[in-house]
Parts: structure tokens; C-alpha cells; sequence
């Protein structure tokens, strides 16, 4: 029963709260214990409010779910657990959220704008074509804010449009593989997508994630400009999963962590960044 209940918050999904992390590392502050502390705090109440969007989400999408090749092998879907024990999680886990955020409460705002924006993806705007993409990619833009807010640092407004433009590329490849491994039949916005126009989405947002990446490494952190191959040849390995290894997968985190050479990419880059942003000059308590 407790599987159950620990598989209903979707674990192999809380890996994308990891870009909390990020404002941490850009700002030097990763080695220091309180900024890490607070970090964490984020990092651990976005892993329990989008726990509760998953678990509300499979509420919402119970019958469609129950008719889908993979989601029908979800808790709710397959009948291991019933509906009154999802809220019952969601009651436990908001709680626990409550108390966590006792400890810091300038996420509070952040927060609540992370459970209205996707309630509504939930209830409306998944099935509304290109702004479901938007959306989850607005909610990787409201997790690295809430990692800003917390540690009491500015963005900057390009790697902030870096992730929103990653996310997107990322998103629209995941709907591209829902589409090539299930056709329609577990979303209803699939129907409203094509091959092509994913592939323009898709496109477009890479160019831009490299474009803004660059220019972030150029005006803001140029000992990062030896960063910008490895992002090329992570942009151009995943279109070779699509195009040449014909690996379609529903979990972008799925493709990053099983792919080795993406791994590798992910881990170098990490490597770089985490040296160079050691021993850049300056404030270390803003990101210009």
C-alpha cells in the first residue's frame, strides 16, 4: 500500500526541481551552508507541491489515464488506490508543505502562484493548444525564481530565458514521443498537434536556449564561454535519439539520465560551471 501511495507522487519526476539549485551555483553561494540550507528548503517544497499537482492531475485525467498503454499502470488508474485516497495524500503532503514553509516564508508567493498556474493547466489549458506547452514551461521558470527569492538573489533575465526556451524544447519533444507511442489517446491536445509543428516549436526553442545561453556567458559569466560546445552537442545528441536512434520517450528525464552520452555532457558542463563559478570576481551575492 505504501509503494502505492510513495508511486502516486511520481519520485522519478522530482529530479526537476533540481533547477532550484541553479540561481545557488550561478551566485557562488553553493558552498555556503546557509544559502545551501535554504536552497534545500525549496528544493524539498517543490518536491511536495508538485507531488500534490501530479496527484490532483491523475484526479483529473482518471478515465482518460485508465485507456492510456502506460498511465493506465498509474495507482489511481489501475485501482490500487481510490480517489479519497489521493486527497488524503494531498491533505498530508499539504500540511507537511505548511510546515516546511514555517521555516522560510518568502517562497510563500511563489508558491501559491506555482498551485494556480497549474490547477488551471489541470482543469483547462492542457487541452489548449501551444499554451499547454507554455505553461509547463512557465512552471521550470517559477521553480529557479523560487530558488532566486529564497537565497535573496537577482536572476539574470538570460539564463532565466534560457530555461524557459530549455523547457519548451524539452516539452515539445515529450509531446512529440506521446504522440509517436500512443497517437491521442491518453491527451486530447495531441489531436490538436502535429509532427511538424512540434518540430518548428522545437527548432525555434533550441535556437533560442543556445542563443541565450551564449549571450549569458558573453555579457555575464565569460569564463562559462568554454560551456557553450558542450550545449551545442547536448541540443544536437537529443535530435539524434529522434531522428537517427528513433528513441521516442514520454520522460525527457527518462532520455537525460538513461543516454550516456547526454549524462556525460551534463556532467562535464556541471564540472565547468562549478569550478569557474568558484573563482569569479565580484559581488557573489547578485546575478547581474
Amino acid at each position: 500500500m505504501f509503494k502505492n501511495y510513495f508511486l502516486l507522487t511520481r519520485p522519478f519526476q522530482w529530479v526537476k526541481n533540481v533547477v532550484i539549485f541553479i540561481p545557488l551555483i550561478f551566485a557562488k553561494k553553493l558552498f555556503e551552508l546557509d544559502a545551501f540550507v535554504l536552497s534545500s528548503i525549496a528544493f524539498v517544497s517543490f518536491i511536495l507541491a508538485s507531488s500534490i499537482i501530479y496527484i490532483f492531475n491523475d484526479i483529473c485525467d482518471l478515465e482518460k489515464d485508465k485507456k492510456h498503454p502506460i498511465k493506465k499502470n498509474r495507482p489511481l488508474a489501475n485501482n490500487s488506490l481510490k480517489k479519497k485516497d489521493a486527497y488524503l495524500l494531498i491533505i498530508l503532503l499539504g500540511l507537511l508543505l505548511l510546515v516546511l514553509l514555517k521555516f522560510n516564508i518568502s517562497i510563500l508567493g511563489i508558491i501559491i502562484f506555482f498551485f494556480i498556474l497549474n490547477i488551471f493547466y489541470s482543469l483547462y489549458f492542457k487541452n489548449v493548444v501551444i499554451i499547454d506547452l507554455l505553461i509547463v514551461s512557465l512552471s521550470y521558470v517559477t521553480r529557479v525564481l523560487a530558488g532566486s527569492i529564497i537565497i535573496n538573489v537577482a536572476l539574470s533575465a538570460w539564463l532565466l530565458i534560457c530555461v524557459f526556451s530549455t523547457s519548451l524544447f524539452l516539452i515539445s519533444f515529450k509531446r512529440l514521443a506521446e504522440i509517436k507511442m500512443s497517437g491521442s489517446k491518453g491527451r486530447q491536445i495531441l489531436k490538436k498537434y502535429n509532427t511538424e509543428i512540434l518540430l518548428k516549436i522545437i527548432d525555434v526553442s533550441a535556437i533560442c536556449s543556445i542563443v541565450f545561453y551564449s549571450l549569458y556567458t558573453v555579457f555575464v559569466n565569460a569564463n562559462l564561454i568554454y560551456t557553450i560546445p558542450l550545449i551545442f552537442l547536448g541540443f544536437f545528441r537529443y535530435y539524434y535519439l529522434y531522428y537517427t536512434a528513433k528513441i521516442f520517450e514520454e520522460s525527457p528525464v527518462k532520455i537525460i539520465f538513461c543516454d550516456k552520452p547526454i549524462l556525460i555532457l551534463l556532467i562535464l558542463w556541471l564540472i565547468i560551471v562549478l569550478i569557474n563559478t568558484q573563482i569569479l570576481e565580484g559581488d557573489n551575492r547578485h546575478l547581474r
